[in-house]
């Protein structure tokens, strides 16, 4: 349970076969709706931070002057009862962004060293370890670089101890280029994804505007096809009409396509045997439906729906993705995260139907629940700050949520005032220069380096 990650639903459709569709087996799932719907678990998304769009919408408590942040917690696993695993000392910044963690997990240390942009988003962190708490050693380092207009990451690179005195770069890393026309609106995505030891290109998105104006008209994706292992057009978007756009679409999950700037209307997507039709219904506080069709079957046979709705005013939401045979539900996958009232979650459950049920006639069982995390909190510290989250996993066998980890947090700062002092004190301390790998160097030549001073971790060029 403890790698257990939620998932949503992706509008990124591709045919895949025609429906047969007779008299009679009207109340039976066409065959071919099965491989459509392991497409879209295919495209299915980590929900366990969800994105920027939905963030917004979690109600929060009133803005305070002072940002109270723990400087210390402790963690436990269960197991009959509580067993001390770790604790953790942190550091923060003025914004209450974390710079330095500690981790003690019974004598063995890792430290993590974060450094930020003006935006909040990590620039750059160092991954250090050691066996007294003293004396540590880079095992490993990322980097990461953002379109300054979008904020989209133009670069993920990590960097891994090779164990020799080296570093290699780390699987996932990636860039992508971002290619604009001359009204500003983005025409072209290219992301490169380290393999074998070198970039390749991984993911294509190319974007076509009519008339001069910000609203796309088509998009065509490339990738590959893990069928036939051919790198080529995944999926194309055609006819497409907005509600408004901003000329600034980095991808077609239906959070971007449907966001505070850019709002799809409908769209078609083109396929050797089925044409997907989109049609989407979008409400003011970023709810929406997108209406599935197929082409050469009516709406009154076999339809989908793709939905975000929300169910409470702290942002609580249910995502997910229904196919509809003659108006019955015969295949519902979905997530559902409930909120309190400062805005941390507190159940986090995946929904599905069974394969079982899928394929029988009149089945109209609903959704069953697979997978889950529910949270319990305290607010007890002295500015109304959480001081325990005991997590609960849900056990499929004994069908209930079962204990599994325990976090207590104390030693709680004002992360603006420390963050000054710190600056001030560093000024007293001496500078560590390292390059953009990690390793420790002079800092004489001019170029661009890590200088860490006292608690301070900052990129300078000299």
């Amino acid at each position: 349970m403890k790698n257990f990650t939620l998932a949503v639903l992706t509008a990124t459709f591709v045919a895949t076969g025609a429906f047969a569709q007779t008299s009679a087996d009207k109340n039976i799932l066409p065959v071919k709706t099965k491989a459509l719907l392991e497409k879209f678990e295919k495209n299915m998304h980590a929900v366990k931070t969800m994105p920027a769009t939905i963030k917004t919408m979690r109600a929060k408590r009133a803005n305070e002057a002072a940002i109270w942040k723990p400087q210390h917690d402790i963690q436990y696993s269960y197991d009959e009862g509580w067993d001390k695993d770790a604790e953790n000392n942190y550091t923060y910044n003025a914004q209450g962004l974390v710079l330095t963690q500690v981790l003690d997990a019974g004598g063995d240390f890792t430290k993590l060293e974060n450094t930020y942009n003006s935006k909040g988003q990590i620039t750059h962190q160092i991954m250090s370890i050691s066996e007294d708490g003293k004396t540590y050693e880079t095992y490993s380092e990322r980097v990461q670089e953002y379109d300054e207009q979008t904020g989209y990451t133009t670069k993920y690179e990590s960097k891994v101890s090779d164990g020799e005195g080296g570093t290699t770069t780390g699987r996932g890393s990636n860039y992508t280029t971002i290619e604009r026309n001359g009204d500003g609106n983005i025409t072209k995505l290219t992301k490169y994804t380290m393999s074998g030891g070198e970039y390749a290109e991984s993911e294509r998105m190319e974007i076509e505007y009519a008339n001069g104006g910000n609203a796309p008209t088509t998009i065509t994706c490339y990738g590959y096809d893990e069928d036939d292992a051919t790198y080529g057009i995944t999926e194309t978007y055609t006819d497409m009409t907005w509600t408004k756009s901003d000329g600034q679409l980095t991808s077609t999950d239906p959070l971007d396509l449907i966001s505070e700037t850019n709002q799809l209307k409908s769209c078609t997507i083109p396929g050797d045997d089925i044409t997907l039709k989109f049609n989407v219904d979008a409400k003011d506080n970023g709810a929406f439906t997108i209406r599935v069709t197929y082409d050469g079957y009516p709406a009154s046979v076999i339809y989908a729906e793709e939905k975000l709705e929300f169910t409470d005013n702290n942002g609580s939401y249910r995502y997910g993705m229904y196919i509809y045979n003659y108006n019955q539900v015969v295949s519902a996958n979905y997530i559902e995260e409930k909120f309190d009232d400062h805005g941390n979650s507190i159940l986090q459950e995946e929904w599905e139907t069974s394969e079982e049920n899928m394929y029988v006639e009149n089945s109209n069982t609903g959704a069953v629940l697979v997978e889950g995390i529910k949270h319990e909190y305290k607010y007890d510290g002295p500015h109304g700050e959480m001081t325990e989250d005991i997590e609960s996993d849900y056990d499929s066998d004994e069908d209930a949520y079962l204990p599994y980890m325990k976090v207590t947090y104390d030693s709680f700062v004002d992360a603006t005032v420390t963050a000054i002092k710190g600056i001030n004190d560093n000024a007293n301390e001496p500078a560590t220069f390292y390059n953009l790998q990690g390793m420790k160097v002079n800092g004489n030549a001019k170029g661009l380096y890590i200088m860490k001073q006292g608690s301070k971790t900052v990129k300078i060029m000299k």
